[in-house]
């Protein structure tokens, strides 16, 4: 009976263990994926979803600042794009944007004129905002994608106190 019951709790332990690697596995994912996620949500196809601008938005926290711009120049958003579709990423739940002391807002828009897809690029995760994605990631390579655009040379449009945003 000892025996029996041994190999019992063995076999508890090896189905709990296997059905948590399984799980962890389902979460990775990379933006293109996500991406086409949404594409195919607003259309049966994933054709003609050109990005026409990016708004990039930097807030600084500690300084109490933002800065704004549009990006419509086509090789600054390829290499953006680019970027983002390597990106690769592992959902979670941990969501707590409040502790960060900088991030980035990033709102893609299309020339076909669907929907705005909007992220914010924290330095430890990336939320995406759509009306039926609402999801929090962590990269896998250790933030790349914003340290890649703390690197972009960009001239700022506008600049504001964030204690003034709505």
């Amino acid at each position: 009976m000892n025996k029996k019951h041994f190999l019992i709790v063995v076999g508890i332990i090896i189905v709990f263990v296997v059905s948590y690697i399984v799980y962890d596995q389902t979460r990775y994912t990379s933006f293109e994926n996500e991406f086409t996620e949404i594409q195919n949500y607003y259309s049966n196809h994933g054709e003609g979803w050109n990005i026409s601008e990016i708004e990039l938005t930097y807030f600084d926290v500690e300084n109490d600042k933002g800065f704004s711009t549009v990006i419509d120049d086509s090789s600054t958003i390829k290499s953006i794009y680019e970027q983002l579709m390597s990106t690769e990423l592992k959902k979670t739940s941990t969501s707590n944007k409040s502790h960060e002391k900088s991030n980035f807002r990033l709102s893609l828009s299309y020339s076909e004129g669907r929907p705005t897809t909007v992220m914010h690029i924290l330095y430890n995760r990336i939320y995406i905002s759509e009306p039926f994605l609402h999801m929090t990631y962590k990269e896998v390579d250790s933030n790349q994608f914003y340290s890649f655009l703390e690197g972009l040379d960009l001239s700022w449009d506008r600049e504001f106190q964030l204690s003034e945003r709505e």
